[in-house]
Formats: C-alpha cells, structure tokens, sequence
C-alpha cells in the first residue's frame, strides 16, 4: 500500500502531539480533557509507535485544552496551508486588556532567543540527535504561537478600524 503522507509528515504531526500535550500540562493532565489515557497520548507523540496516531477527536480535545490549534495548524502545514483566526481574540498586553508592542516584542524577543539557543546546543557538536530535535520543534512552536497571537491582534485591530 502506498500511503499519500511521507515519513517526514507523520513525524511533524507527531512533533505537534507532543508540543499539544506539552501545553495541556503534560500527559496525566492531557489524559482528563480526552477519551483516552496517558499512555495512548504517549504513543500518539511517539516515534517509537510510528503507525499510532491521534484520533480526530483527541486532536481536537488536545487543541482546545491547550487553548490553540496546535495539531490542527500542523496538519494544514504539511498540506501547504497555514490558518488564521478569523474570529476576535482579547488581546495580550500589559495586564489591562490592550494590546502592547513592548509587552510583544518581549515575548517574540524571549522565544526567538530560545529558538537559538536550541540551534546553537544542536550546532555545537555537528551531530543531530532526537532530543535536540524535540528541543528545536517545542521552541519554534513556541514562537510560532506567539507570533499567531501577534498576527491576530493586529488583524482584530485592523477589522475593528483601530488603525490609523
């Protein structure tokens, strides 16, 4: 059987698995906003468990416990799609409901920093391991999400008229 996904696809769903769980507080927490265990879950972020993915519905209850479309924007992106919220969000600023650009760049600052430092601990023997791997993917989700967050704030403040 010739399957239309690759190697490379099933393992970035994977990666967004585990980063999903991540954000749900881990698996024994992930566990009690699904139908399934923290073992499944387990297996389902696992490449040692390379025919076991999550079920649409656990995807589902994974995304929305860890409050964004987590595996869902995994999912579009090896199709060659990238979503947008189109709905309004609250916007993240300084505590006072408004939208900051210092309180922005902060957090872009702190995950971009992150981002390299994975990089550079990778680099720095020339030999690419698993762990390393998992290290880089958590923190360019993690920096893909605040950059969506970015990109929806400022979408919310364009269709509300707030910009100039």
């Amino acid at each position: 059987m010739v399957r239309a996904t690759n190697e490379h696809q099933r393992a970035a769903l994977k990666a967004a698995v585990r980063h999903a769980i991540r954000r749900c507080g881990g698996g024994a927490t992930a566990q009690d906003a699904t139908r399934v265990n923290a073992a499944a879950l387990s297996k389902y972020g696992s490449g040692d468990w390379p025919d076991n993915h999550v079920p649409v519905d656990v995807a589902l209850d994974l995304d929305l416990d860890a409050g964004e479309p987590v595996i869902l924007s995994a999912l579009a992106r090896e199709q060659g799609y990238d979503l947008r919220r189109v709905e309004p969000v609250a916007a993240e600023g300084d505590g006072d409901g408004e939208f900051s650009p210092l309180g922005a760049l902060a957090g872009l600052t702190k995950d971009h920093a992150g981002l390299i430092a994975a990089l550079v601990a990778a680099a720095s023997d020339g030999i690419l391991t698993e762990t390393e791997i998992r290290a880089i993917e958590a923190e360019a989700y993690e920096l893909q999400s605040q950059l969506s967050r970015l990109l929806t704030v400022l979408g919310v403040a364009r269709s509300k008229g707030e910009a100039a």
